[in-house]
């Protein structure tokens, strides 16, 4: 079951590559947004494998794009735009894309994408414009794709048309019929090749598909309006009054290479400083203010919430490993959400090998930041076996709080969220990720309301008793041992009989038709609680953990929140948050 450098690199290198902007350093040339940009130049070519040409001409990197312009691959051609705002279209072979209408004011990062795509294979990376409502529209000849705050990645062919949504807030499907299809969970896709649109978990097939046309060594034709004629396969892009001579350009580089290569912070500072000098020269800054005013103060702690992580989480390496994460099997806190008075955030999150069945892996410590409290940037450090950290480590991870399980509605107490996304790590040398891995997801729960110690101590000393109740959630990953057979969330219920003169309870869990439970013991004098669970139903064999703490609601520890992992066989694997209220005292 070893998880090796070798099957990973050659199972999941192209994945996640999709992820990382596909930037100009792997190309060997300069990204360059031309200061003296009209009205109507909207980006450039960042990126193009390895001929492009505009007019029937050939073009390099850096060559200009213009509203309404008309851009087409051959069969085996890749070219990437990169628009004022940040925003990026990668379209591989036999793809039609016209950039249709592009605002944007750089004051407000507000503006207008409004694109079309009619065939081939296309990626999205959301920039500035996309993090408003509403902003950023694609039409196919399915219907128009709207996305806030993200990416997505898709392709149309005679058989019909998929779209995945890889990364942000949701993505929402309005069919020419007025029919809205919308996926909320990065990790799903939008079928539309049985006729009838549906959303279902994203495949390896569909990745590998996509992925394999990214990959493409032809040719790329930038030229021509929407309204044109433009066409591939013979290099001729239709008529542009943009056309420009161009010099050929030495693209030998093996496709893998130049895709990895790319993962990397400098291509993204690049892309960010040509973004910034484009704002800046839109928007000088004014002379000095005679009398400036002071310093902004360091914003304050607003809220501090403090709880707990649980899921599940699928590698190819090797084929079909899943695995479930949380706490340490021995309990402990490993979540937490910091609010600032600026509207900022931070939080960090650390999942452990919870069932020590990861030969590679003994925990994820992941961090996340947020200038507005609502789009959060992910780190990630991955440690090994030795507990020691890979000298390479990289998340792309979409952080969201609630959403629509609708977990625990009547927990004023706690706020709860999800962590999707994929994780590369290992050695980094050339440019790889030895290792991958996909949070299918990660659950949080947290509160601000701890109950103390003290508290626990004083309910002791009244030999005090309590039945609480409520909600569960988890993800699920079933496995044939060759590939991963299903990937869900599921919901449930639990009760949790709790004595607190003993320091001790009995917890019974109800999820995906599995009925187990267990003792759970309070660690120490600690606001902490953990212990075994194990099989008290007629569905399977199901073993694990829990763990948890007391918040207090209407009193003290008059609720409970916290985490759970469990595997029916090596095939089966869940994992979790709960939270619910007390409801009375035990049932006598």
């Amino acid at each position: 079951m070893g998880r090796t450098a070798k099957a990973a690199r050659n199972a999941w290198k192209a994945p996640f590559a999709a992820l990382a902007l596909f930037g100009s350093l792997a190309l060997g040339a300069s990204l360059a947004l031309p200061s003296d940009a009209s009205a109507n130049k909207v980006g450039v070519a960042a990126a193009v494998k390895p001929d492009a040409f505009s007019g029937g001409k050939q073009i390099k990197i850096g060559k200009s794009i213009f509203y309404n312009e008309r851009i087409n691959t051959n069969g085996e051609g890749l070219v990437q735009v990169l628009l004022v705002d940040g925003s990026t279209f990668t379209v591989g072979p036999g793809s039609d894309l016209v950039i249709d209408k592009f605002v944007y004011d750089p004051s407000k990062n507000e503006g207008e994408i409004a694109a079309s795509f009619s065939k081939g294979v296309v990626r999205f990376v959301g920039g500035k414009i996309s993090k408003s409502p509403d902003s950023v529209t694609v039409k196919t000849p399915s219907g128009a794709l709207a996305i806030r705050g993200g990416m997505f990645q898709g392709s149309i062919n005679s058989q019909g048309a998929i779209f995945s949504f890889l990364y942000g807030d949701q993505l929402v499907l309005t069919g020419s019929n007025g029919q809205t299809y919308r996926v909320f969970q990065p990790g799903y896709t939008l079928d539309l090749t049985g006729g009838t649109p549906r959303v279902r978990p994203t495949t390896a097939a569909d990745t590998n598909m996509i992925m394999d046309s990214l990959r493409g060594s032809g040719r790329a034709v930038a030229g021509g309006t929407g309204g044109g004629n433009g066409t591939g396969g013979d290099g001729t892009g239709g008529n542009s009054g943009n056309s420009q001579n161009q010099q050929t350009r030495d693209n030998s580089i093996d496709p893998f290479e130049s895709i990895e290569t790319i993962i990397t912070d400098a291509t993204t500072t690049i892309i960010n400083q040509q973004i910034q000098n484009q704002e800046n020269t839109a928007n000088p800054k004014p002379n000095p203010n005679p009398n400036p005013t002071p310093e902004p103060t360091e914003p304050t702690k607003t809220a501090v919430y403090t709880g707990f992580a649980g899921g599940t989480i699928y590698s190819d390496t090797p084929a079909g490993f899943i695995n479930s994460v949380g706490s340490p099997e021995d309990g402990g806190f490993n979540f937490n959400l910091v609010q600032y008075s600026d509207g900022s955030a931070t939080s960090r999150m650390i999942l452990h090998d919870a069932p020590y069945r990861d030969p590679v892996v003994t925990k994820y410590d992941f961090s996340f930041a947020s200038d507005n409290g609502v789009n959060f940037t992910p780190t990630l450090t991955v440690y090994d076996s030795d507990y020691l950290p890979y000298p390479n480590s990289f998340a792309a991870t979409n952080f969201r709080e609630s959403g629509p399980e609708g977990f625990c509605q009547q927990c004023s107490f706690m706020k709860w969220g999800a962590v999707t996304g994929a994780m590369g790590f290992g050695s980094g040398q050339g440019g790889y990720s030895d290792y991958m891995a996909t949070t299918a997801p990660t659950y949080w729960v947290a509160s601000n309301k701890l109950t103390s110690p003290v508290q626990i101590d004083n309910l002791e000393a009244q030999n005090a008793n309590a039945r609480y109740a409520g909600d569960v959630l988890g993800s699920v990953l079933e496995s044939n041992g060759q590939n991963v057979t299903r990937s869900t969330h599921e919901t449930g219920s639990f009760t949790l009989d709790w004595y607190f003169a003993d320091r001790s309870g009995d917890m019974n869990m109800y999820f995906d038709g599995r009925h187990f439970g267990g003792e759970l013991d309070q660690v120490g004098s600690q606001n902490l609680f953990t212990g075994a669970l194990s099989n008290r139903g007629q569905l399977g064999n199901p073993s694990g953990f829990a763990s948890g703490a007391f918040v207090n609601h209407n009193g003290p520890a008059g609720a409970v929140i916290g985490n759970w992992a469990i595997k029916d066989t090596n095939n089966y694997q869940a994992g979790g948050i709960f939270a619910g209220p007390g409801i009375g005292p035990v049932p006598q």
